[in-house]
């Protein structure tokens, strides 16, 4: 049986300093890892540069789903992101994208850490 090699992408959203995303890099390709790219910025607008995703995994809670990660799934992708308030149960988001259609369902209550924006809302 062959194997297909396949390129996973983890965006890490919120607010972290330089020194903890470079000592996560550095870690990352001691660990095997070679294709290891940090960026610093607000993970709102996403990674258009390298859009379009075939998933992206949120692991902050987003007040509600912001559109720029919608418009860099690839058709057929899908996103998983908790939305909600921070002080009460958030829900575990599925939003799929099929051409301009995009669907969501709500998979199980969560609760995450809240999704920080640059501009500290």
């Amino acid at each position: 049986m062959r194997y297909k090699r396949q390129q996973i992408t983890v965006l890490c959203w919120g607010l972290l300093g330089l020194s903890v995303l470079g000592w996560a890099e550095e870690r990352l390709k001691l660990a095997g890892y070679e294709n290891v790219t940090v960026k610093h910025a607000d993970g709102h607008h996403g990674w258009e540069e390298h859009a379009p995703f075939d998933a992206i995994v949120v692991t902050a809670a987003a007040p509600h789903i912001p559109p720029p990660l919608i418009a860099q799934l690839k058709d057929g992708g899908r996103m998983i992101i908790p939305v909600g308030s921070r002080f009460r149960t958030q829900q575990l988001v599925l939003v799929e994208k099929d051409g301009d259609r995009v669907t969501t369902r709500n998979v199980l209550p969560v609760r995450f850490v809240p999704f920080t924006r640059a501009n500290g809302e």
